[in-house]
């Protein structure tokens, strides 16, 4: 009974706002729009979110697409492991070809030194389980133990040279340019600090500055390796013989340091490697 109630009192609302929701439809029909405009920001707006929503169902089935070219291709690799790891004939040749493309590659590092002279080699010891011989046909000697002077040498304690920074910490540049020249700061990171510089618009040299630790890898087994001495310190001369491309390595103990350059030869660039503060 009362749901009927309500449902009459419904459609009596209905009934008495029907005339008002008809003429409130008419006014808006009619209103001139002839005049509004909107700015650019609107249509590009539109246009924008018209794209998005028109490409999506073709997106989906793109991306499907491209999970499943995925996986067809992770399956192939997982068989091409197996085969070469099952086959011994595929698994020496894919060895001979890692061994070649190996053998034309050369890495260059600074091991850190931690004041150890390799050339010295710890005294023998003796046995803790060994007992000394002993004569026990002579006559106990009345000198007391504590009268026997202690000829023992105490070697004095390595000292360990402080450890390379993590990270650059003192940023460092060569100081014996030509006037004119300009730099091109390449990166300013907490590993690398590599610097461009040109003269008259042209290109001379590279410098970079990293951590002692890091490896620089080189893939010309054609270049000639020189060790060279940069104020005291431990480096390298790299000359390849199919260009005129020179770089000299070096370590301070602290940082590795390299200059790369097609204008300077030996003696200029270990200059410009000794000017670097």
């Amino acid at each position: 009974m009362n749901g009927n109630r309500y449902e009459k009192i419904d459609h009596l609302i209905a009934i008495a706002a029907s005339g008002y929701l008809q003429k409130e439809a008419n006014r808006f029909e009619s209103l001139d729009t002839s005049a509004v405009q909107f700015d650019a920001t609107y249509y590009r707006k539109r246009a924008w979110v018209i794209r998005k929503y028109r490409h999506r169902p073709m997106l989906q089935k793109m991306k499907r697409l491209a999970v499943r070219v995925a996986v067809a291709l992770l399956v192939l690799i997982l068989l091409a492991a197996l085969a070469v790891g099952c086959i011994p004939a595929v698994r020496e040749a894919v060895f001979k070809a890692f061994v070649e493309w190996q053998d034309d590659h050369f890495k260059v590092s600074f091991q850190p030194n931690n004041g150890n002279d390799p050339g010295l080699t710890p005294p023998a010891q003796t046995d803790a389980g060994t007992a000394l011989p002993t004569d026990t046909s002579a006559e106990p000697s009345d000198t007391s133990v504590s009268d026997v002077p202690d000829t023992s040498v105490t070697e004095p304690p390595a000292t360990e040279l402080p450890k390379p920074p993590t990270q650059i910490e003192v940023k460092r540049k060569p100081t014996a340019l030509p006037q004119g020249v300009y730099e091109d700061v390449v990166r300013d990171g907490r590993a690398n600090f590599i610097i461009d510089y040109y003269l008259n618009e042209e290109y001379i040299l590279s410098y970079s500055q990293g951590l002692i630790e890091r490896q620089q890898g080189y893939g010309d087994i054609t270049a000639i390796i020189t060790d060279v001495s940069v104020s005291n310190h431990e480096g390298i001369l790299i000359e390849y013989q199919n260009n005129s491309v020179k770089i000299i390595e070096w370590t301070d103990g602290e940082y590795r340091y390299q200059i790369m350059s097609e204008v300077y030869g030996k003696d200029q660039l270990i200059a410009l490697a000794e000017s670097v503060r």
